[in-house]
């Protein structure tokens, strides 16, 4: 019994390790270093496999908050890079869709993870697309 106790804790800990926590869900997103509303127009597989990553190029329709200018490849289109493991707060997009996004600067790309505010439009109830502009931004 002692050792399948030990054995259970052990599970549990090597389990957790791996996991994703997020300290809230957000509403909107103004806690992070952009917001955008776009349409996923392509991907490209940075990184395969479980614990990958994709860039992903999404093309921009609205900017609800920009701390500082949007990583513009071409006019109205950005690259976002996600990882897609649930596990590392992971994303994955669906070409064609359009999406709140909502992240962090990383280099030349924009980050977006689980944690940040991403929701599919079409998703979004109309409480909360009232409050996606950021007014307060710098």
């Amino acid at each position: 019994m002692k050792y399948l106790l030990v054995f259970c804790v052990l599970v549990l800990c090597v389990g957790s390790i791996n996991a994703c926590t997020c300290a809230g869900i957000p509403t909107n997103g103004c806690n992070s270093q952009y917001s955008i509303l776009g349409q996923v127009i392509g991907q490209q597989v940075l990184e395969p496999g479980i614990n990958g990553e994709n860039l992903y190029w999404v093309r921009v329709f609205q900017i609800y908050k920009a701390e500082r200018p949007l990583p513009y490849v071409v006019s109205g289109i950005v690259p976002i890079r996600a990882f897609t493991a649930g596990s590392l707060c992971g994303v994955v997009f669906t070409t064609g869709q359009l999406y709140v996004i909502s992240g962090t600067y990383r280099d030349f790309t924009l980050g977006a993870n689980s944690c940040a505010y991403v929701r599919q439009w079409n998703e979004i109830p109309l409480s909360e697309k009232r409050n996606l502009f950021c007014e307060d931004f710098d």
